[in-house]
């Protein structure tokens, strides 16, 4: 096209110039009509190219609007799918976390709850990351830096609270909340300072020490991986999320290229942690109630060896000498004698439950303590220990 238009202005000019050669032995007389047909030349070679200057960027311009179309069309397209793929996301961890609250009224257990806060969030702390917080919230509060720091350290902290309450810390490592108590505030006094100070370490030390907070109780689920089956699932969900949030929202954030791992792979295993959760703490919950019910085997046990089954009554209980010592010795209190004297007449947790007017869930909360508190575990160990020793013609 640029070679066809260029053609005649070319022809033009070589008239032109013929034009300009010619007329030089002319006589003077014929200069003013010369002149005026020189003028009449230049003024059509400058309105051809004027229109031929024209042409062309108009002919440019709708070929980079064409393709200025087609860009924005993909890009539409593109945006389109990226929001399907994020709602289609929400969508359904938002539904496993209605399962979960389900599951806690219907189960009545506490471990439901505080998993579904810390799934709430984590889901607030991704609308941030998706730019997607204007739909709840007004655009300008996620713009503040300081907002997604305190809403990942509160996440953080529910998240640690959750694995506490998995993994039953309080009962095998009492001392961890020594050092997670103290990471907590830290992080949660950084981040509240970030709201008023505009300091870049601020949220990588936030960040930091969020990540330690969710490495101690990881540690923790490691160290009981064969003592019990559910902290395996725990090991095993956390291990590669956590591996993607230190690189994502820690490594990132200081310029250290690890992984490299995009949010959107973040989110992909949140989302099947989230699954494995939700399916390890329903057999979390199958497993405590058969460590529950041998418990009170071992301890209906432990009351015969101490002859406290002929005794009909509370009162008739503390006159023996031996049920003075066991409760002076381990500070037992008056429902923890109750306790033990219906698991002694070996009555089940739903009769035990309507007699002390309290939840099942709570009898096996009270006798795991007791369980605990009395040392049967040890009592029963030291039994077992003695009867591997003896020798094997008494039992022939």
């Amino acid at each position: 096209m640029k070679h066809q238009m260029c053609v005649p202005t070319f022809c033009l000019f070589l008239l032109l110039s013929l034009f300009s050669y010619s007329a030089v032995p002319v006589k003077t007389q014929n200069k003013s009509k010369e002149r005026i047909a020189q003028s009449s030349i230049l003024s059509s070679v400058n309105n051809f190219m004027s229109i031929t200057a024209m042409a062309l960027p108009i002919k440019v311009s709708q070929k980079a609007r064409l393709k200025a179309s087609e860009t924005s069309q993909k890009s539409e397209t593109i945006s389109t799918g990226s929001l399907f793929l994020k709602g289609t996301f929400y969508g359904a961890v938002s539904i496993i976390l209605l399962l979960n609250i389900v599951s806690l009224f219907l189960f009545e257990e506490k471990i439901f709850g505080y998993f579904g806060l810390a799934v709430t969030g984590t889901l607030l702390l991704f609308f941030g990351e998706d730019n997607l917080s204007g739909i709840l919230f007004q655009d300008t509060l996620f713009k503040n830096s300081g907002v997604t720091t305190t809403i990942l350290c509160a996440t953080a902290g529910l998240v640690a609270l959750y694995s506490s309450q998995y993994l039953t810390i309080k009962e095998y490592f009492p001392k961890l909340k020594t050092f997670t108590v103290p990471l907590f505030i830290a992080a949660a006094g950084l981040s509240v300072t970030h709201w008023f100070v505009d300091n870049a370490m601020l949220p990588i030390a936030v960040n930091s020490i969020s990540f330690a907070l969710l490495m101690c109780y990881f540690g923790g689920g490691v160290m009981l991986f064969l003592k019990n089956n559910y902290s395996k699932f725990y090991v095993l969900g956390m291990a590669i999320p956590l591996l993607f949030v230190l690189d994502y929202f820690v490594l990132q954030v200081i310029g250290i290229e690890f992984l490299s791992v995009s949010l959107t792979v973040v989110k992909a295993s949140f989302f099947v942690n989230v699954l494995l959760m939700t399916y390890a703490i329903l057999f979390r919950m199958k497993d405590i109630k058969e460590q529950t019910a041998a418990r009170k085997i071992e301890m209906e046990i432990f009351l015969k060896k101490e002859k406290m089954m002929e005794r009909e009554n509370i009162i008739e209980l503390t006159e023996e000498l031996y049920l003075e010592n066991l409760i002076m010795q381990y500070d037992l209190d008056g429902i923890e004698i109750k306790l033990l004297q219906y698991i002694s007449e070996g009555k089940e947790n739903s009769k035990i439950a309507r007699k002390l007017k309290t939840t099942e869930i709570e009898i096996e909360e009270m006798t795991r303590k007791l369980y605990h508190k009395i040392q049967i575990e040890e009592a029963v160990q030291q039994d077992v220990t003695l009867l591997n020793l003896q020798p094997d013609f008494l039992y022939n």
